[in-house]
């Protein structure tokens, strides 16, 4: 019984820990694992997928999108989860879904062309108006929490997924 009651404190006391770190990566596909893409010749199509991640869910997400001269950005679709957008993934858009989402959600899916082979990124940002890539967490009163990029969208060269040593541990927590 000592044994328990110890572990539930320990964790009870680890969770705000946990709760500061969020994630958001850049992909080329629907299950978040492509990060990077080659000119395979002409004006190639391709889809770019923006993912957030918190350990006690997404309900909100802050960000924009910057995409070299040569990557043009065009359709964007919307997950159909998300309630409210303010603003656009150019500019600096606010998203909030209807409920909780836990583990990997994605907020826009958005259909690009790339007419150069790079090599370059496409980068994920900050809104001009706030300090950080924020999301919201699904805890008690929603807190916002500065999201850390792990990766942006390679072009023509290898995706590097970030692995400071101090968000490593978190990352594979998630999983």
């Amino acid at each position: 019984m000592k044994k328990l009651l110890l572990a539930l404190s320990i964790l009870a006391l680890a969770t705000p820990v946990f709760a500061q770190n969020g994630y958001v990566g850049l992909f080329a596909d629907g299950d978040h694992s492509d990060c990077d893409i080659y000119l395979s010749g002409g004006f190639m199509p391709f889809d770019l997928w923006i993912w957030f991640t918190h350990p006690l869910g997404v309900q909100a997400a802050e960000y924009k999108v910057v995409a070299p001269a040569y990557v043009i950005l065009s359709t964007v679709t919307t997950n159909p989860e998300i309630s409210v957008t303010l603003g656009d993934v150019v500019n600096g858009i606010s998203v909030a879904f209807y409920g909780c989402n836990v583990g990997w959600a994605w907020t826009q899916r958005v259909s690009c062309y790339l007419t150069g082979a790079g090599p370059g990124y496409v980068l994920i940002d900050k809104r001009p108006e706030v300090a950080a890539i924020q999301l919201c967490s699904c805890e008690v009163g929603f807190p916002i929490y500065p999201a850390t990029v792990l990766n942006h969208l390679a072009i023509g060269q290898a995706c590097a997924i970030a692995t400071e040593e101090s968000s490593w541990g978190a990352i594979k927590s998630l999983f």
